[in-house]
């Protein structure tokens, strides 16, 4: 079975020469590879357009590998989900009744003709 790592920060690929081909300055550490066991293909080399690509890639590919995700991203997710929970707790506490289930879905539209034209 071949295993599979990721490295961030680095890349085996030349990144000055995909930055040109892409028209973008590229750094280093939007940069990453996925390691291979195998002897056909060392790595694939990747090199993310942003910060936030970069943490969806690397963390997306973590999650499926079951490793942990580090990200910013993530962090900032994590805070979201806690502040949000804070904020229900809070709301509970001052006797604000929370319904358990959600709300009913509504009937559809009678039509889906949302398009006009202008003339």
């Amino acid at each position: 079975m071949t295993r599979i790592g990721v490295e961030t920060g680095i890349c085996s690929c030349g990144v000055d020469v995909l930055s040109r081909r892409i028209g973008r300055k590229t750094t280093h550490q939007l940069a990453f590879s996925l390691t291979l066991d195998s002897v056909e293909v060392t790595s694939l080399d990747f090199v993310a357009p942003d910060e936030q690509v970069f943490d969806y890639w690397t963390d997306g590919i973590n999650a499926l590998l079951g490793n942990k995700m580090l990200s910013k991203e993530t962090e900032n997710d994590l805070e979201t989900l806690l502040s949000m929970d804070i904020k229900l707790r809070l709301l509970d506490a001052e006797g604000v009744d929370i319904p358990q289930d959600p709300p009913a879905i509504p009937a559809d539209p009678p039509n889906y003709d949302f398009c006009y034209e202008l003339k």
